[in-house]
């Protein structure tokens, strides 16, 4: 029994590491910490982070608009770098 029950704990961890997505699913991320939004990305304090792939629906759910009405403020950044610019006020054309 013990056998058994050690041979499934090997198993289930075997199939967890393998579902750890690697460093290729992650993104550069754009976001503001609560309170640190002022309505311009220009004065709002934001953080870069990585973040997985599949996190960016989610982030994008309590995200901040900008300027547009329409456009999420948080995303990936620019050139997909650390240092890439965030999304910026849509200028009116």
């Amino acid at each position: 029994m013990k056998f058994k029950r050690s041979l499934l704990l090997l198993a289930v961890s075997a199939f967890l590491v393998s579902a750890t997505p690697g460093p290729d699913h992650k993104v550069f991320w754009c976001h503001y910490p609560p309170g640190q939004w002022t309505g311009d990305p220009t004065t709002s304090k934001v953080l870069i982070l990585s973040i997985d792939v599949a996190a960016e629906d989610g982030h994008l759910v309590h995200s901040p608009i900008l300027s547009d009405g329409v456009t999420p403020a948080e995303g990936v950044t620019s050139d997909g770098t650390e240092t890439g610019s965030c999304p910026a006020v849509i200028q009116p054309q």
